[in-house]
């Protein structure tokens, strides 16, 4: 019983981490300093940063 427990307050604090990362997210998005683009340029920018 106390796994249990252990289990959903691990699962339910990643939840919240999950949570927060996705509003950072969108923060980023809406104010413009996250990049669009397509998969081949993600491809593209991660080769150029070594």
């Amino acid at each position: 019983m106390l796994a249990e427990i252990i289990k959903k307050r691990i699962i339910e604090q990643r939840r919240k981490e999950l949570a927060g990362s996705a509003k950072e997210s969108m923060e980023e998005y809406n104010s413009g300093k996250a990049k669009t683009g397509s998969l081949d340029d993600l491809i593209k920018d991660l080769e150029n940063e070594s």
